[in-house]
């Protein structure tokens, strides 16, 4: 069954940060060592120790400059919108392309209803390794979730994901998390007409890359060990956007742009402005929060 290494390596990151004491840590994700194996898994384990882990993030930072600073400020961002959204009156998140990420777990949002989407292989494994953490660890209570199958590539999303998700008592936000990168132009304009069935007001939470370091990989300093490894795990990003372009592109599928920054951005939110200086690359991964405008 083939899975994302990709995904692999976020759980990795999330393992590695909530490792951490819990006054320092970002976020706690006590799921995301059961998605690890192997040399992972056991990076995982000696993460819990101080000294070990700084080195191992700086290994990670060596390989794959910014990567991992960037992946858990991001992670950070994206449960914050959550949260935030969780206070007004949203009370349905669907996760578009959730890899092996367990906020519908882990955030204790209990009014809110999860739904993934996402490609089948990918969750048939996470559905798995879910139950294996719930039977390890007791008493926990589960968090239902609902779950949905489609390969985004493939297949139109308005045909697969049940109309029932488009009922007006629900006030939805939709998470799309490394998901635009791996996709096609035209799969993710297939994405936003589906948004785009929902009534005004739904938000939408997603990543972009700036499109200059799909078009030119050297655009940007430290990519080229990353893209070395996107090829060898046969993944490539294939969709990118110039974030002065966002705006029109948004408007023109009648979306509002509400937030739209870089890696930079989301470290200084998180770290500090004197720790996120000394923090470089992965400019390139952005994060944009829209709107779906009404009379469409």
């Amino acid at each position: 069954m083939k899975t994302s290494r990709t995904a692999a390596y976020m759980a990795l990151f999330r393992a590695i940060e909530s490792a951490q004491h819990p006054g320092h840590r970002l976020f706690n994700d006590p799921f995301s060592i059961y998605f690890l194996h192997g040399w992972l898994k056991l990076a995982a384990r000696i993460a819990r120790l101080p000294l070990l882990r700084q080195l191992l993030i700086a290994y990670i930072e060596r390989y794959w400059t910014g990567a991992f600073t960037a992946g858990i400020a991001r992670t950070r961002f994206i449960d914050d919108t959550i949260a935030q959204a969780a206070q007004s009156d949203i009370n349905q998140v669907i996760l578009l392309g959730a890899g092996y990420d367990c906020r519908a777990h882990r955030l204790l949002l209990p009014n809110v209803q999860f739904v993934e989407v996402d490609h089948p292989c990918t969750q048939q494994l996470k559905k798995k390794q879910i139950g294996r953490f719930y039977e390890k660890e007791g008493n926990l209570p589960i968090k239902p979730v609902d779950y949905v199958a489609v390969d985004f590539n493939d297949a139109q999303l308005g045909a697969i994901a049940p109309a029932m998700l488009q009922r007006a008592y629900y006030k939805t936000l939709f998470v799309v998390e490394e998901l635009t990168n791996y996709i096609t132009e035209a799969a993710v304009n297939d994405v936003l007409r589906y948004i785009k069935g929902f009534p005004a007001g739904t938000r939408v939470v997603f990543t972009y890359m700036d499109k200059r370091v799909i078009d030119n990989t050297g655009a940007f300093s430290g990519t080229s060990k990353l893209f070395r490894t996107l090829a060898r795990n046969r993944e490539q990003w294939t969709f990118g956007i110039l974030p002065d372009k966002l705006e029109a592109y948004l408007t023109a599928r009648h979306f509002k742009l509400l937030y739209d920054g870089g890696a930079a951005d989301y470290r200084y939110a998180y770290f500090g402005k004197q720790k996120a200086a000394a923090m470089k690359g992965f400019e390139y991964q952005r994060i944009a929060v829209a709107e779906l405008l009404p009379g469409q």
